[in-house]
């Protein structure tokens, strides 16, 4: 058996199937039992190795429960922040519709350029100032104020 051969047949040696000849190749070669030896001390290492994963301690499990009590607690605030952000979304908006009604049917008034008041537009000949055919302007007014308050 050559080397190679050897080597193709470590897996049957471990699994105790390999052929006899693969005995006395590694009993002759110092490279293939050491190899051998290596190959050995490896699987008895693999072998220590648990195949069950290990049960957690009582402290994992509590800590577990605290982090997702935790975790529901924020949730349960950022949930309600949600909703009463909502909440606020729809008042703003109810309030928003009603002011445009109202708007929509209450319309100003038209400006014009001066609004006088209705009194002051009659010609009144005891008033001192000009008369001008039922148009005065601001002196006048002015004027006829402070004359109606003198009196």
């Amino acid at each position: 058996m050559q080397c190679a051969d050897f080597e193709r047949h470590c897996e049957d040696w471990l699994d105790a199937t390999a052929p006899p000849e693969f005995e006395a190749h590694r009993r002759a070669c110092e490279r293939c039992r050491a190899l051998a030896e290596e190959l050995a001390g490896t699987r008895g290492l693999l072998g220590s190795i648990r195949r069950e994963p290990p049960e957690p301690s009582a402290a994992f499990w509590a800590r577990l429960e605290e982090g997702l009590s935790e975790a529901d607690r924020k949730a349960e605030f950022w949930a309600l922040l949600a909703l009463s952000a909502r909440r606020t979304a729809v008042a703003l908006a109810a309030l928003a519709m009603a002011l445009g009604l109202w708007v929509w049917t209450h319309p100003a008034p038209p400006l014009s350029a001066f609004d006088a008041p209705q009194t002051f537009l009659v010609d009144d000949a005891s008033l001192p100032g000009p008369a001008t055919y039922g148009q005065i302007d601001r002196d006048q007014v002015v004027l006829t104020l402070v004359a109606r308050r003198e009196e």
